[in-house]
């Protein structure tokens, strides 16, 4: 994680498909909320990764950037007792990133 810093890799993170072919059993446990560095998922040490949010195939796991925005939003507030501003502050870096960040024609 160290060199995708020293880099300036940005990573991509898929929560809907993660949480359905992965360990994980709820999306609260996602590692993306360790990435944002909340109190109390945050480790020390961690490195400041540059996250920014995809949606897996959507004829599989039927989601889009949408949904997947408004899973981490709903976390945020209910699961992890984020204000609302606070919630859209942190949910707006990681958009801002991927539009930044994505694929398209120069």
């Amino acid at each position: 994680m160290q060199e995708i810093v020293k880099k300036g890799v940005i990573v991509e993170t898929l929560p809907t498909s993660n949480v359905r072919i992965s360990q994980y059993t709820h999306i609260q446990e996602h590692h993306v909320f360790r990435w944002m560095h909340l109190p109390g998922v945050k480790v020390d040490g961690d490195p400041d990764i540059q996250v920014c949010l995809g949606s897996d195939d959507p004829g599989i796991f039927a989601t889009d950037l949408h949904n997947e925005f408004y899973h981490l939003y709903a976390v945020l507030v209910n699961e992890f007792d984020t204000t609302d501003k606070e919630a859209i502050n942190m949910l707006g870096k990681v958009n801002e990133r991927g539009r930044h960040y994505r694929f398209h024609p120069r």
